[in-house]
């Protein structure tokens, strides 16, 4: 899956301008369980909470805010 890429422009109100709000833990990753647990057994499930980091970015104009991998 390739990784988006701070947006241009706004697809709410198509404005120019995204402001960078901070960092993020989202979700749960199967693959990371997945490995942890034919590494370290059935505690490896753990490894599967620590997700993936995303950016959260949000348009100056009319505040539409959207996630971004990083």
């Amino acid at each position: 899956m390739a990784k988006k890429i701070a947006p241009m422009f706004c697809p709410v109100c198509n404005a120019m301008g995204f402001k960078n709000v901070g960092t993020e833990n989202a979700g749960f990753s199967v693959g990371k369980a997945a490995i942890g647990v034919m590494l370290v057994g059935p505690a490896g499930v753990v490894g599967g909470a620590l997700g993936k980091k995303q950016t959260r970015y949000i348009c100056t104009k009319c505040g539409y805010s959207a996630l971004y991998d990083m």
